[in-house]
């Protein structure tokens, strides 16, 4: 199965923006507080809050991020779902996606 990398996934339009060295490392320190604060020891409910405060943190402050109707996690504007994440404790799971197929 031939997989896209994220490079080929991402819309052209985004590889033009460039981020300014303050905000890689606001990013990284999100990043590591995140992977502090998760814990599989906790519920997918627990998790998903802290999720949800990463994106609020890293960029998506004018935006909606919580839960939507049934959709787990979502990151939205004026009503509208732009992003959508389906949150899962770790565990093996068959309900997960198969990766996104050249071509597809």
């Amino acid at each position: 199965m031939n997989t896209l990398t994220p490079k080929e996934a991402l819309n052209k339009a985004f590889l033009k923006v460039k981020p300014t060295v303050e905000e890689i490392n606001n990013f990284k320190a999100a990043l590591k507080l995140l992977r502090f604060r998760i814990s599989v020891n906790e519920s997918e409910e627990y998790n998903k809050n802290i999720v949800r405060d990463f994106f609020k943190e890293i960029a998506f402050s004018n935006y909606n991020v919580n839960t939507s109707e049934r959709i787990d996690l979502s990151i939205a504007e004026l009503g509208r779902n732009l992003v959508i994440f389906e949150v899962k404790k770790e565990r093996k799971h068959t309900s997960f996606p198969l990766p996104l197929e050249r071509g597809s």
